[in-house]
């Protein structure tokens, strides 16, 4: 690991507007903070990534970009670089009156919804409460019980591993339930803008986001460390939630390695401090062999492990 780091520092050092940190704690890059470190680097504009893309790719350094770090857990020694965009933005450069409008990827989804309710955006709602920057959300295609992002979007820039920056026009069988194929796996591209097509007023639309994040609150931990839903819920003719079925098994409470099932939400696992992902990965086999035992279904990773 000192050698790639020092491999790294080689490489990496003369592109402006980026930063990079060897053997830094990534717990912090992640809304559960399970143990691990590795390296990182931060990029700043569009330029220094397509200038940091190619790099990586020619010297065949895996790398992996995160986001709010909501539904991401990390090993304890990561073996991949981190990368966490940081792009600029002004608010006062985005027309939202127009019949479609972009923002970086790097934006949190938290703020593009705020910014839409003071527009008065038809169905900003639907992705209000969600802790994800605008490109995870996309790649996940992240939503709530009320709809999806996926409703919203008319087309996403990437830059690919050569650096060329091209545009990807959103097309119908591209995005599923919490799935999306906008990103062709493993091909190392990054989204850097989203654009959203403006699909009408709503004079309640704060008013329901407001509703909402009170409902959320109330009943999910957002006080805790967590990542999110751990299962996707099972939509196999009929859908079955997995909180309600964990919660059904008694198993609210259940504690292990300081990790515990959330007595606020059973699809929740909140993490006390000093975990690793190992010790979630037994937490998580265990409570998914449960369910297959006692309902005869094989719930799916919702969080990216």
């Amino acid at each position: 690991m000192e050698k790639e780091s020092e491999r790294l520092l080689k490489l990496l050092s003369n592109i402006v507007d980026t930063k990079l940190e060897i053997n830094r704690e990534l717990s912090l890059l992640t809304t559960m903070g399970l143990s691990s470190v590795g390296n990182s680097v931060e990029v700043y504009t569009v330029e220094a990534l397509k200038k940091l893309l190619p790099i990586l790719s020619q010297n065949k350094i895996p790398y992996r970009v995160i986001g709010r770090g909501a539904n991401t857990l990390l090993p304890k020694f990561c073996t991949e670089l981190i990368i966490v965009i940081k792009f600029q933005f002004n608010e006062a450069s985005v027309d939202f009156t127009k019949e479609s409008f972009s923002l970086p990827a790097s934006l949190l989804l938290a703020k593009a919804v705020s910014m839409a309710a003071n527009y008065k955006l038809k169905d900003w709602d639907k992705v209000a409460g969600i802790p994800a920057t605008l490109g995870g959300a996309v790649v996940t295609n992240a939503g709530t019980s009320r709809g999806e992002i996926s409703e919203l979007l008319l087309s996403v820039t990437v830059i690919d591993t050569a650096g060329v920056q091209k545009k990807i026009m959103v097309e119908e069988g591209m995005f599923s339930y919490r799935n999306s194929t906008i990103l062709k796996q493993g091909e190392g591209e990054v989204i850097i803008e989203v654009e959203f097509k403006n699909v009408g007023m709503d004079d309640t639309v704060s008013d329901k986001i407001n509703k909402y994040l009170e409902e959320r609150k109330s009943s999910q931990p957002l006080d805790k460390k967590t990542c999110g839903c751990v299962f996707k819920n099972y939509e196999g003719g009929v859908t079955c939630r997995a909180g309600k079925y964990i919660d059904i098994m008694g198993m609210k409470g259940f504690k292990t390695k300081n990790l515990a099932i959330s007595l606020k939400h059973a699809n929740f696992v909140e993490h006390t401090g000093g975990a690793s992902l190992d010790d979630f990965l037994m937490l998580n086999i265990f409570v998914k062999d449960e369910l297959r035992q006692h309902f005869g279904i094989t719930f799916e990773n919702e969080v990216i492990i």
